[in-house]
């Protein structure tokens, strides 16, 4: 599991025969009582079991947003660091950044 803040490498484990308990004790043992991940990347592996139930509006609305970010906000290299949306350059104010799908990505831009 990483932490997106500073890519950190937070908590791994492994096992020859992952069960649903013993994936949700890797994230209690990840993020401890700190706070609860807002968001988890997972393949359909019956390992997951009920305990992870995600359902096709949530991935509907994380994909909605994550395709909103990558087409109106991402910069990408081939395109001179611009987005595929072409958007204002920002030139004066101090730089703030807005997290985007819980701090996977952030947009920066200017106030």
């Amino acid at each position: 599991m990483l932490g997106h803040g500073r890519r950190q490498l937070l908590w791994f484990a492994v096992t020859r025969h992952p069960t649903a308990e013993w994936l949700a004790h890797q994230i209690t043992e990840a993020f401890r009582w700190d706070r609860a991940p807002a968001y988890i990347v997972r393949d359909n592996d019956r390992a997951f079991g009920s305990v992870f139930v995600l359902n096709e509006e949530h991935l509907r609305r994380i994909l909605g947003k994550f395709s909103t970010y990558y087409n109106v906000w991402r910069p990408h290299v081939s395109l001179g660091k611009d987005a595929p949306n072409r958007r204002p350059i920002e030139s004066f104010g101090d730089i703030v950044a807005h997290a985007i799908l819980g701090g996977l990505h952030h947009r920066y831009a200017r106030i």
